[in-house]
């Protein structure tokens, strides 16, 4: 129906919205020929945005009360108003803890199991019960605007209730993101990501794939590298936690080793050589080209007849001069080429 269409859309924008830590607003909905619009923030996009890269995203099986936190905690990335984010990451601890009393000891139980600046321990040293400090002159103060019983009331036009919220926020942000982690078990895209990695480590480990007709080449990069197909390779266990995955001992023109690692778990590129004696001088420009993809931080990806087997994070080159570097292989191209003619 169109209902669970909208809902399934909005929950897929709040799982983005977490595992990228970046804010993802609706500005309108469009269906029956009819444009609905939406009130929105006047700076839409204020502060510093992440951004979202749809290929690192993971799906993911989420319950009814993981789904309500993570819409809260899309609301409050959202919002423009540090009193409405406030709110918003209060009742996700709200969620786990019903009572006032009970969210007042929570935060108090936790305070060391987020880790804060150095700023921010100093703006806590003179509270000495910050449970009761955030829970009333946060949460309720915000929440509700009696004067009946003298109670505490956050003025959105005092400035000194703007800068006691703004300085609470982000306090109050990790406590939130604490309890959505450790107390109702929402995983992380780096989670996610490393329980994919184990899988498919696992499955090459385990003879799951056959390993002789493998192609290298880089992620957004549409440059292909004809030398880096067809490629046999085996794997060599070190020990329980490490193998390696290196070309087969026949395989003369080059030799690659990429290391496979269980406990981390990832894979990475340990080692890159050249047979010149043994490929012909196309084959030799391509190699340097690939190279010199790879030191510009290139994400390498492992192709089996056709389908990515497991794509590696972006190659960090450690100890090398780059400029020194990409100069002495953009030679070794111009030489090759020069032979050609």
């Amino acid at each position: 129906s169109r209902d669970e269409v909208y809902n399934s859309v909005l929950e897929f924008f709040s799982e983005l919205c977490w595992l990228f830590n970046t804010r993802l607003l609706v500005l309108g909905k469009i269906g029956a020929g009819v444009k609905t619009p939406f009130y929105c923030q006047r700076e839409l996009l204020g502060g510093i945005v992440n951004g979202i890269n749809l290929d690192e995203y993971i799906p993911y099986e989420y319950n009814d009360q993981q789904i309500l936190a993570l819409a809260i905690y899309r609301e409050a990335k959202n919002s423009n108003s540090v009193f409405y984010q406030f709110l918003n990451y209060f009742k996700i601890i709200n969620m786990i803890n019903p009572k006032g009393k009970d969210q007042k000891e929570w935060i108090n139980r936790n305070i060391n199991s987020i880790k804060l600046t150095e700023e921010e321990n100093k703006r806590l040293q003179s509270i000495i019960n910050l449970g009761e400090y955030l829970y009333s002159c946060g949460r309720c103060a915000i929440a509700h605007a009696s004067y009946a019983n003298n109670d505490k009331i956050a003025n959105p036009d005092n400035y000194y209730d703007y800068e006691m919220i703004c300085e609470m926020l982000q306090i109050i942000e990790k406590f939130a993101v604490y309890i959505m982690i450790n107390e109702m078990d929402i995983k992380t895209l780096e989670e996610l990501k490393n329980n994919k990695n184990l899988i498919l480590i696992k499955k090459i480990i385990d003879g799951e794939f056959q390993l002789m007709n493998i192609e290298l080449n880089f992620y957004n990069n549409k440059e292909s590298f004809t030398f880096f197909q067809k490629i046999p390779f085996e794997i060599i266990k070190k020990d329980s936690n490490y193998y390696l995955l290196n070309t087969k001992r026949d395989f003369r023109k080059m030799f690659i080793s990429f290391a496979l690692k269980i406990d981390e778990p990832k894979i990475e590129i340990v080692d890159l050589g050249l047979n010149e004696n043994e490929t012909e001088i196309t084959e030799q420009i391509q190699f340097w080209k690939f190279l010199r993809n790879l030191y510009q931080n290139g994400a390498i990806e492992i192709i089996e007849n056709g389908v990515m087997i497991y794509r590696l994070d972006y190659f960090l080159p450690i100890n090398i001069d780059p400029t020194k570097t990409f100069e002495a292989i953009d030679k070794k191209i111009h030489d090759l080429e020069q032979k050609l003619l």
